[in-house]
């Protein structure tokens, strides 16, 4: 009997906050760099950060809203820190292609994102457009982009979006997916001119380039993005139909539909299919993702951490701390 593939599930957002009394205060955690990112390598065992949700392998966003620059930045951020220390994590394991994470501070009662959202099919839901003044105006997102969730609220409408905005208090986390990067990779990937060298690409907007070859050859065509993820030649004349430099003056234009079948139709094609399958497998990540109620947790979790930092402060009893407990998880 054959199983099943195990379908994708999007990354999650951990958020996690603990108390230092001083900057000499041990927190038993560690970072590391792996491919491009900073993970944590160790958390010990009895440490302020293992009573916790993060875990070893868990990328690390920002420290106390400070965006991380190495792992030894990462480390100072938080022996320097005084007080409450919070880290944005985002889980381990296999994700999608072209999802990243941006956060932001939203001030508490300020609605005023400068984000708008718009359904690009039943699942999901693209930023239509940035406000320059806004606090997502020097960040990585692009409109055109998707929103997959924001605090861990999975986004399916642009209702659920604006409200999850509004919600939203202090650090801001947006878990999105870069079309436009997407686009931009594949197509440089795909077309390569005759000599097997990077076509030269030109990008007009966000859904339209023109692809022309490094050396010369006939590859000139303009690309033209679609919003269901494909694409398609905007002006395959140009290409199928060429006039013949030694032909008489009025005859008829000579037809080279084997070559570009051969060249461009048949790259359009493997473009589509690369497009597609990470849109396919973007639809199915959020259909397979647990939204849960991560306002509610998030506050859970850091109700829990003070208590339990308490408890190791010798601030309360056995029986205050299991009371305490008890009566969060009642509410």
């Amino acid at each position: 009997m054959v199983e099943s593939p195990t379908l994708p599930s999007l990354p999650r957002v951990v958020k996690a906050t603990i108390v230092k009394e001083n900057k000499k205060t041990k927190t038993g955690i560690g970072f590391k760099k792996k491919d491009q990112a900073i993970v944590i390598n160790k958390i010990s065992v009895g440490s302020l950060f293992s009573g916790t949700d993060l875990q070893v392998g868990y990328e690390c966003l920002s420290v106390n809203g400070q965006t991380i620059q190495d792992p030894k930045h990462a480390l100072k951020l938080v022996m320097d820190s005084v007080g409450e220390v919070t880290l944005i994590t985002c889980s381990s394991g296999p994700r999608p292609q072209g999802t990243a994470v941006t956060i932001v501070k939203k001030k508490s009662g300020d609605y005023k994102p400068g984000l708008w959202f718009r359904p690009l099919n039943k699942v999901l839901v693209r930023i239509s457009d940035i406000d320059e003044s806004g606090p997502f105006a020097n960040t990585s997102l692009r409109p055109g982009d998707i929103c997959l969730s924001i605090n861990n609220t999975l986004i399916t409408d642009p209702g659920t979006a604006s409200q999850a905005m509004k919600r939203a208090e202090g650090l801001v986390a947006m878990l999105y997916f870069s079309l436009t990067s997407l686009r931009e990779n594949a197509v440089e990937k795909i077309f390569l001119d005759e000599n097997r060298k990077p076509c030269i690409v030109t990008w007009l907007n966000d859904d339209l380039c023109t692809v022309k070859s490094a050396s010369g050859g006939l590859i000139n065509i303009t690309l033209r993005f679609h919003e269901d993820g494909t694409c398609e030649d905007a002006a395959p004349w140009k290409n199928m139909f060429s006039r013949d430099e030694d032909a008489a003056e009025g005859e008829d234009t000579i037809i080279h539909l084997h070559w570009y079948n051969k060249h461009i139709d048949h790259r359009i094609q493997q473009l589509n299919k690369i497009l597609m399958n990470n849109m396919t497998f973007l639809e199915r990540s959020m259909k397979t993702t647990d939204s849960g109620s991560p306002d509610e947790a998030d506050k859970l979790m850091q109700n829990l951490t003070r208590l339990a930092n308490m408890h190791r402060k010798q601030l309360l009893t056995v029986e205050e701390f299991a009371a305490a407990k008890a009566k969060l998880f009642a509410l």
